[in-house]
């Protein structure tokens, strides 16, 4: 899988607070990680796929809703993490939000506050308060973080 394209065949993803700017609020670095933003390496995840940053959760939590199954996600090169719909859509209740079908996003609440999501990989727990999981997507919008389809709030 590892072909050298990379410095070291890792990638790290941070998650800044919520600007109410076009500033970003967020990195995710490729091929190494991101020293200025995060901690010790807390856990690691094999990639399941060849072609694409694939990988397993093992399980996430939002509220009362616990799902507690591997089952494969993508981060590519947004600030997205795609999953499977069923378990994106109960979060995205949980959360408060409502799909839009005319932008094909769900809409959330700017000051929306909802549970905090874990997400568990490899052993490791790792949790994202709601503060995080809303970003700006454009002016007065924005965007449910963890998604199969982004969340913008209104």
């Amino acid at each position: 899988m590892f072909k050298g394209v990379l410095d070291e065949p890792i990638f790290t993803v941070w998650l800044g607070p919520r600007k109410r700017s076009k500033a970003f609020a967020g990195t995710i670095t490729y091929g190494g990680v991101d020293s200025v933003h995060c901690g010790p390496i807390l856990g690691y995840a094999p990639l399941s796929s060849d072609t694409s940053y694939e990988y397993k959760f093992s399980g996430v939590m939002m509220g009362e809703y616990e799902v507690r199954e591997d089952f494969d996600v993508i981060q590519d090169m947004t600030m997205f993490i795609w999953g499977p719909s069923s378990i994106v859509n109960n979060m995205a209740k949980i959360a408060g939000a409502q799909f839009n079908t005319s932008n094909t996003v769900f809409d959330i609440a700017c000051s929306a506050n909802f549970p905090e999501l874990k997400i568990y990989i490899g052993g490791n727990t790792f949790t994202i308060t709601s503060d995080k999981l809303i970003i700006e997507h454009s002016v007065n919008v924005r965007a449910f973080a963890s998604a199969n389809n982004s969340i913008q709030c209104r």
